[in-house]
């Protein structure tokens, strides 16, 4: 097992300002899921973190990435989809990784 577990750094309500078509700015609170919110697993093995990220009203989607808290990802990570897969995980993985951190236009998540 890792010395070290993963630990993920999200936010599970985020205030932002969205713009919409034809419409003022408003403000819209964001909904970022993450699973499994905390692993612990051998050295060697696969991980995959999936995130999610909607509002209220499932009417907008925002584009997000993973990163790593304190530096780069992995270079054998791959960020797709919400989806962050670390094949083959390693001791020099291990830290924080966070969601989220992109903008839309004026969106600031």
């Amino acid at each position: 097992m890792l010395g070290k577990q993963f630990r993920l750094l999200w936010w599970l309500a985020i205030l932002a300002t969205a713009s919409a078509a034809k419409r003022k700015h408003r403000q819209t609170y964001i909904q970022i899921t993450v699973y499994p919110v905390e692993t612990q697993l051998r050295e060697g093995r696969d991980v995959v973190f999936d995130c999610r990220a909607r509002t209220a009203d499932n009417s907008f989607y925002p584009p997000t990435r993973w990163t790593r808290v304190g530096g780069p990802l992995p270079p054998h990570a791959n960020d797709a989809s919400g989806r962050l897969t670390i094949n083959p995980v390693s001791l020099s993985d291990a830290g924080q990784y966070s969601y989220g951190k992109l903008r839309c236009g004026s969106t600031h998540i």
